[in-house]
């Protein structure tokens, strides 16, 4: 590809990649019933590109709540990340297994799995993850808030 006056570049978060490409899986679908098969291939080269640029442990979210995450962080000076009980799981303790929720400003994402453990291979790529998408000065906090109100 060429950088002439037909090209174009455009820079967005990280974390809203994924919500891009979901968009795009929408688009391909109709692609995929239209007679324009050239539309369709380019449309397919995109989507590739974008899907290896999702960062692996971005898929643990849906992809809204990925973007909600990014645009709380990015005005915070610190989360929480912690491993919380499954809808219905009587009994329960952190070293179990369950959803991973990030919490910011008082509000909640979980993960789509309620399979991940407190420093297994998933939580740490999630916290990586949010480190990453986070400011230099925003601080995980590894444990579930108390009670009280949260501050910024």
């Amino acid at each position: 590809m060429s950088n002439g006056r037909n090209m174009h570049s455009m820079e967005f978060p990280l974390a809203d990649l994924l919500m891009m490409m979901e968009a795009m899986r929408i688009k391909g679908n109709v692609a995929m019933m239209s007679p324009y098969k050239g539309a369709e291939d380019r449309l397919r080269e995109y989507q590739a590109r974008f899907d290896a640029l999702i960062p692996p442990h971005a898929r643990q979210f849906d992809s809204m709540a990925l973007c909600e995450i990014n645009i709380e962080l990015q005005e915070a000076s610190y989360f929480h990340i912690f491993t919380q009980r499954p809808h219905g799981q009587r009994w329960w303790h952190e070293t179990s297994e369950g959803r991973l929720v990030v919490q910011i400003n008082g509000k909640r994402w979980s993960t789509k799995s309620s399979n991940i453990k407190k420093d297994d291979e998933v939580y740490n790529g999630v916290l990586d993850l949010l480190k990453e998408l986070a400011p230099m000065d925003c601080d995980p906090i590894l444990e579930e808030p108390t009670a009280h109100p949260e501050s910024s």
